[in-house]
């Protein structure tokens, strides 16, 4: 299953995205940017706190992203930039997805593709991240997955096989979205009990 709407480009690594209206606070006043610098300054030391700093990425000899890490989990392989509008909106709902159904044995692990990680941490500061985050500096997993847009998600049923991906983020999608997620953490809940049986 693929959905492919409101993605930042046809290119993984342009961001053409720019053009979106964006809604950054006004700094050209005082007010304005004392306000915008403390909540940057809390939300870093959010970050912090709750360790959501790079990690090394599970991989392989070649350095390619091995879904068999991650044996009896529903992952969602996320693709991102700090320049992407979209993947904006995508943060604060992967970070509902994590907290609800973590526990349920969703793992939710974000590939970011800025050249330069300060970017990166940049954006983790205005928008933090309740779940797994890796930095593709060299595009090896991006290439790997043959990124085409961002933000690009990649879902995989328990057992590693994909089972859906979206390019793009529609908050007016999120039904569809949660839906295939919560059918592959539902099948082996089935599983289980037809074995119980």
């Amino acid at each position: 299953m693929i959905f492919g709407e409101g993605f930042c480009s046809d290119s993984p690594l342009t961001p053409e995205c720019r053009i979106e209206a964006s809604s950054e606070p006004n700094l050209d006043s005082h007010k304005d940017k004392g306000s915008h610098l403390i909540r940057k300054s809390i939300t870093l030391c959010i970050l912090l706190l709750l360790s959501t700093t790079f990690v090394v990425a599970k991989a392989d000899s070649t350095g390619e992203f091995d879904i068999s890490n991650y044996a009896g989990k529903v992952v969602i392989v996320d693709f991102w930039a700090s320049w992407c509008v979209p993947c904006r909106r995508s943060f604060p709902w992967m970070n509902e997805l994590q907290e609800r159904h973590g526990k349920d044995g969703l793992v939710i692990i974000a590939f970011n593709e800025d050249a330069e990680r300060a970017a990166a941490e940049s954006f983790l500061a205005d928008y933090p991240a309740t779940f797994e985050v890796h930095y593709d500096q060299d595009g090896v997993v991006a290439r790997q997955f043959g990124l085409i847009a961002m933000p690009s998600s990649f879902v995989f049923n328990r057992d590693g096989e994909l089972v859906a991906k979206h390019l793009g983020f529609k908050e007016k999608r999120i039904d569809e979205y949660e839906a295939v997620i919560i059918s592959a953490l539902e099948m082996a809940n089935i599983e289980s009990a037809a074995q119980i049986k």
